[in-house]
This record gives structure tokens, C-alpha cells and sequence, in this order.
């Protein structure tokens, strides 16, 4: 009989395609968005954990907005991410997280 697969290892093989493209900066912020609400609402600090450093990972994908910053297109966009980075910085914070809630507070201040 075959041995069945812990629950891992299954989750890390994915049965579902990846996107053949890369998200856009709206798409990335809207992904963001939703590993951020799913933290809130979460009771288990490490799952809100796991949440927030996905969010992280998503936010540090977006790197044409810095670029930009005199392009008016681009400045609701800087305005988004500043919003994002104070939310993590928030939720951190109430994770005890003291030291990394200040850093993305920063980094949310340098988007502005």
C-alpha cells in the first residue's frame, strides 16, 4: 500500500497553474490588501503572521512606482502603497512586533 503524503508537501507541489504573467501594481496591491484583511480577521497570531510577511513579499515585488514619482499616474499608486505599509506596520504592532511596525512606517512614510 502507498504511503500517502503529509499535508506539506502536497501544498507545496500546487495543482493549480501559476500565472503566466506577472501581476501589475494594482493586481499586487489588491493581493495585498487581501493577505492584510485576512489578518485582521484571523484569531491565530501566526497564521496573521505568515499573512503579513506574504503581504510584505507582495509589497516589495512593486518597484516601478519608485521610479516614477514625478508621474501623475504614479502617485495614487505611491499613495496605495503608503497606505499598505502603514497597515502592516499597524497589524505588526499589535502582534508585538514593535521594532518591524516602526520600519514599515518608515518605508510607508518614503512612499508619500
Amino acid at each position: 500500500m502507498r504511503k500517502k503524503p503529509h499535508w506539506p508537501y502536497v501544498l507545496s507541489r500546487g495543482i493549480a497553474p501559476a500565472p503566466k504573467n506577472a501581476f501589475s501594481s494594482e493586481q499586487t496591491l489588491e493581493l495585498c490588501d487581501i493577505y492584510l484583511d485576512n489578518a485582521d480577521k484571523t484569531k491565530d497570531d501566526g497564521i496573521a503572521l505568515v499573512l503579513c510577511h506574504h503581504a510584505e513579499i507582495a509589497l516589495s515585488r512593486i518597484k516601478n512606482a519608485n521610479k516614477k514619482v514625478n508621474d501623475a499616474e504614479y502617485q495614487e499608486l505611491r499613495g496605495k502603497m503608503a497606505d499598505a505599509y502603514n497597515r502592516l506596520s499597524i497589524r505588526l504592532k499589535l502582534l508585538g512586533f514593535p521594532d518591524e511596525s516602526e520600519a514599515f512606517l518608515k518605508k510607508a512614510e518614503k512612499w508619500r
